[in-house]
């Protein structure tokens, strides 16, 4: 299998990626609510206010940071906690995923979660733009993560090979690697017309402007309130994605405890 096809077995077969599609939809919905341009607020204001709500959403679901279950805790305790500023149809919809499923797996201050040996962080993009985020003009840690190799690759070389081969090349290879595989959920809004966007897979440092992603498959594609439809993945050149995944009917649960919410996305 490749990675691909092992990460979204993974992730989807525990409820990781519909737990991301409730949190980028619960955020989205209150970004949009609260938009109000004559108030002041354009489109830095709803990438930022996203991003925060975002990463809040995912805690939420969960049970992380400020959220987390504290151990032998009454799984009932903590529900007011984490439906704090929800909407109804937030709270109804939110799944009821275990506590300690995931984890949070920061990198360097950017706000990351962990699912066994799956970790993922989080970036902006403007709308439409997906296959062409600049890497290389990211902060480090991005930067960092779009230059992993793919397991995917196929290795010409082994280490003694490829050590003779380039010494700078292997060392500068090895000072990029990471104690776990680290994919990105990139997400958009646009607060003219309310499309929403969001995209799962393995970034690439395309130096000089290339193609974005090893891979990446869609997740949610079209604004809340919106019909249900979904927006096509354009396509790559690995070939077209997977397709959206739909939203399912689940019911909310508990977390507790209260600890200081990180909500530092700068790296």
């Amino acid at each position: 299998m490749s990675e691909q096809e092992d990460a979204l077995d993974d992730l989807g077969r525990a409820g990781v990626l519909r737990g991301i599609c409730w949190a980028w939809q619960a955020a989205t919905r209150q970004v949009l609510e609260d938009y109000d341009p004559f108030v002041g607020h354009n489109q830095a204001w709803i990438g930022y206010t996203a991003h925060i709500l975002f990463s809040d959403r995912l805690d939420r679901v969960f049970s992380c940071d400020r959220f987390a279950l504290a151990a032998n805790a009454d799984p009932s305790s903590g529900v007011d906690l984490v439906r704090a500023g929800l909407s109804t149809d937030d709270r109804d919809t939110m799944p009821e995923l275990a506590p300690r499923l995931v984890e949070r797996a920061d990198l360097n201050g950017s706000p990351g979660w962990r699912l066994r040996e799956w970790r993922w962080l989080l970036a902006s993009y403007a709308c439409g733009k997906s296959d062409r985020i600049p890497w290389p003009q990211k902060r480090p840690t991005k930067r960092r993560v779009a230059a992993q190799r793919s397991p995917d690759e196929i290795t010409l070389f082994d280490e003694e090979e490829f050590l003779c081969f380039n010494e700078v090349a292997l060392r500068a290879a090895k000072s990029a690697e990471l104690d776990l595989a680290t994919l990105v959920a990139v997400h958009a809004i646009d607060g003219t017309t309310g499309q929403s966007e969001l995209f799962f897979g393995r970034t690439k440092l395309n130096t000089g402007g290339g193609y974005a992603w090893h891979w990446k498959v869609e997740l949610i594609g079209t604004p809340p309130g919106s019909d249900g439809g979904r927006t096509s993945v354009p396509q790559s050149p690995i070939g077209p994605n997977p397709n959206a995944l739909p939203d399912a009917p689940v019911k909310i649960r508990a977390v507790a405890a209260d600890k200081s919410l990180r909500q530092d996305g700068s790296s």
